[in-house]
């Protein structure tokens, strides 16, 4: 009768240790999950302290400045039927952020 009690701890015991194991991987995943969503905030943040910096910029310069930047950035509009309007950007958004294109890699 003891040997079938102590069997049972020890079953008892090695399960809960994988439940353990199992718990503690999947606390570790998520700590490294927030994390990177922490970076990605981050990123996100400066991103639009930018894009704000530079819309008070080009909102206070002269219509000279303004029609030399959009020609950087745009390189042609169509409008068509119905005020259907297309802009077609001389670059990507990760290009405009500075980000490594994939694509070109």
């Amino acid at each position: 009768m003891r040997k079938s009690k102590k069997k049972k701890r020890s079953l008892k015991n090695c399960e809960n240790s994988m439940k353990y194991d199992t718990a503690a991987k999947a606390m570790e995943e998520s700590k490294a999950r927030l994390e990177a969503e922490k970076n990605t905030k981050r990123s996100n943040e400066i991103q639009v302290d930018e894009m704000l910096s530079w819309a008070t910029r080009f909102e206070d310069a002269s219509y000279e400045a303004k029609h030399l930047v959009i020609a950087q950035l745009v390189d042609r509009i169509e409008v068509k039927k119905d005020y259907e309007i297309t802009i077609y950007w001389r670059m990507t958004a990760e290009q405009f952020f500075g980000k490594k294109n994939e694509a070109s890699a």
